[in-house]
């Protein structure tokens, strides 16, 4: 969802125009940006708990970790930003790292 709704504040002028009811369209940029948030957070929750329910392993729980805190803590930049375009875009950059990260990460057998 984060990387959904970054794509459509990024491109928030298009889907405007399109009259495309998107999250930012539809309920505004802050409610977009405490969702991002959210779902950031519950994306970092459920990926940790690969680990602790014993699904991945340790080099796993070091790398996602790490991957999680730093967009959480882009996702908390978000409401201090003066230009929600250029957040939006360096969220949605790491978001498709994130993903990657992810898949690569969770193929590791320790």
């Amino acid at each position: 969802m984060p990387h959904s709704y970054v794509i459509a504040i990024y491109r928030l002028d298009d889907y405007r125009k399109a009259k495309i009811p998107v999250l930012p369209v539809a309920r505004g940029l802050m409610r977009t940006k405490i969702e991002t948030l959210l779902y950031t957070l519950l994306f970092a929750c459920a990926t940790l708990a690969l680990y602790s329910f014993g699904y991945a392993g340790k080099v796993y729980i070091v790398l996602m970790g790490a991957a999680s805190l730093m967009w959480l803590f882009l996702s908390v930049q978000g409401f201090f930003q003066s230009n929600d375009r250029q957040w939006a875009k360096r969220m949605f950059i790491v978001s498709i790292l994130i993903i990657t990260l992810f898949s690569f990460a969770i193929s590791l057998p320790f």
